[in-house]
């Protein structure tokens, strides 16, 4: 079953190949003149972090190195992103449903957040644009997973990749490790998580204050956070997240129930998924066949 999710999720990909989204060219500006010699920057003789994605901009500008074209790259390692979240959720899943290997209706544990994953018009999009966000997804999955088993090291190691990727993961490593630091053994803990955090953080900081001057990007000074436009930004995310959690709800229901009712409970959760990502006019059609 993981080869046909992953089957779907790439098959969706490639049916919404479309245009590179135009954010993606500043990264690869900085990307370009990296190759050139350079150096980070988006005007040759200018030191300004104008990108929030330093490890995606490595990536650009090591398939530029190697004479490949950095859009259909970017766009490769984002079908890898794909294929690695789909492949860690199903597996994800089937471990939380421990003894129960089947769901509502006799489907194998999974099924539901495969089809979930495969069907998500927008993971399909932003995989195509050739920006950061999809790796940046799995790597935040991924921290979290280690984060809910009490994984330190593994956490702090994926939430820093996730912190080089995109600098908003920093919000997870500082929330994940109060909530590690909970548990007994503290120092130890803390010793793993700092550590990790340390190493693999402390010469980024260090030559980003070096080499621009300052630790935050210049974004957060060019574009200053409103907290109304933001409030109306995530409200819809949320809206449509309670129903889609609270759809699943009623898929999970364990009371004994008919066939027929679990299929319709699945079939809800499929629609609400498919709805919220507005493909409606690309599936309504085969989910009422």
């Amino acid at each position: 079953m993981l080869w046909v999710v992953v089957g779907a999720c790439v098959a969706h990909v490639l049916l919404t190949a479309g245009d590179t989204i135009d954010d993606a060219y500043i990264s690869l500006r900085y990307a370009q003149n990296l190759t050139r010699g350079e150096g980070l920057v988006f005007n040759p003789g200018e030191r300004v972090e104008g990108y929030t994605n330093f490890l995606w901009v490595l990536v650009a500008a090591g398939a530029m190195a190697l004479r490949a074209s950095p859009e259909l790259s970017l766009v490769a390692v984002s079908v890898l992103a794909v294929s690695v979240l789909a492949v860690h959720a199903v597996r994800r899943a089937r471990a939380l449903a421990g003894d129960e290997p089947t769901a509502p209706g006799g489907l194998p544990a999974g099924v539901f957040t495969g089809a979930l994953l495969a069907t998500s018009t927008g993971l399909a999009l932003h995989a195509n644009g050739g920006l950061e966000s999809v790796a940046y997804a799995a790597l935040l999955t991924l921290a979290g997973s280690a984060l809910v088993d009490g994984r330190a090291r593994a956490f702090a190691a994926l939430t820093s990749l996730a912190f080089l990727t995109r600098p908003e993961a920093a919000l997870l490593g500082l929330l994940g490790t109060a909530w590690l630091l909970r548990r007994p053994r503290r120092a130890e803990t803390l010793r793993d998580t700092v550590g990790v955090f340390a190493l693999a953080l402390g010469p980024y900081l260090a030559w980003k204050l070096w080499y621009y001057g300052a630790l935050l990007p210049n974004t957060l000074h060019a574009k200053r956070p409103e907290l109304e436009v933001g409030l109306r930004y995530v409200s819809p995310f949320v809206a449509w997240g309670g129903a889609l959690l609270g759809a699943a709800a009623l898929v999970s229901v364990s009371a004994p129930t008919s066939l027929a009712v679990s299929r319709a409970r699945a079939a809800g959760l499929m629609l609400v998924s498919v709805a919220r990502e507005d493909g409606c006019e690309v599936f309504s059609g085969e989910l009422t066949r």
